[in-house]
């Protein structure tokens, strides 16, 4: 019995799929999700929030809720005395 997908029509298929614009879209998205991913890493390291950026690395919703979450750092508000 012969695979139905050694013949060289599959391998055309496959070559018109990637070479087509879905192909093309799809890695654009993927690389705008990344983007996005390391921007929210850096500005979650930023913010000070080292455990949700530590497990961003393994979960990349977590640089988003770093990312979303206030600033770590203590405000220091300098009143003038007259």
């Amino acid at each position: 019995m012969v695979n139905e997908l050694d013949g060289p029509g599959h391998i055309a298929m496959l070559a018109s799929v990637w070479d087509s614009g879905f192909a093309i879209a799809t890695w654009f998205m993927v690389a705008f999700i990344w983007g996005v991913g390391i921007l929210c890493a850096v500005i979650s390291f930023r913010k000070r929030h080292m455990l949700w950026f530590i497990l961003g690395f393994f979960f990349v919703v977590c640089w988003y809720i770093g990312a979303l979450l206030p600033d770590r750092r203590k405000v220091v508000v300098v009143e003038e005395r007259r």
